[in-house]
């Protein structure tokens, strides 16, 4: 009688990891493919962006993108809503064009309790801006530009103890930065170095 060999079954754990695993691959091969296209529509973003007055441009960026949210309308119930930051990147493309990836995320609202892991909606967007360190953030949305001021990047206080004595004390600034995408309202905050 021949011996059959059977393979083993493999546990959950590593089916379902096996299964993320594909799920990110599939996920990411559309962001690679646009990371790719960016350098070849840099001579198009200095176009778009071209009328822009400054200074020349500064050696780093001096605020980072700290929280936010994004409210997006989807066509269905339960993936509408808002969704929050989940992470952030910011790429420098030229002296003063920059790309903003956002991942948000909504958690799926469930009517029956039971022990199920979450489940996320998940959106990535990104953003081309232009900004100098300066006065003003421009950014691209669609074809249009949306161009954000900023006032004051930081308050100095000056604590006077006595006739001799004093501390200068500098604080950095938050900043709310709100703009449109077609049936999409997003919310940064961002905060000065």
């Amino acid at each position: 009688m021949p011996v059959r060999k059977t393979m083993p079954v493999p546990d959950a754990s590593l089916a379902a990891g096996l299964i993320l695993l594909a799920v990110l691959l599939v996920a990411t091969a559309p962001a690679l493919g646009a990371a790719a296209s960016t350098s070849d529509s840099i001579a198009s973003l200095q176009q778009f962006f071209k009328g822009q007055e400054g200074k020349s441009s500064a050696p780093a960026i001096d605020f980072e993108v700290v929280g936010g949210f994004a409210d997006i309308t989807t066509g269905a119930k339960d993936s509408s809503g808002r969704y929050f930051l989940a992470a952030s990147h910011v790429t420098r493309l030229t002296g003063d064009i920059y790309r903003l990836d956002m991942a948000f995320s909504k958690k799926m609202e469930q009517d029956i309790m039971d022990f199920s892991p979450a489940y996320y909606f998940t959106e990535n967007r990104s953003y081309y801006f232009w900004y100098n360190n300066g006065d003003r953030i421009v950014i691209k949305v669609g074809a249009s530009q949306a161009a954000i001021p900023v006032a004051r990047k930081e308050i100095t206080r000056v604590d006077i103890q006595s006739m001799d004595t004093y501390s200068v004390d500098r604080q950095k600034l938050f900043k709310d930065l709100t703009f449109t995408d077609g049936n999409t309202a997003i919310s940064l905050q961002i905060r000065f170095k």
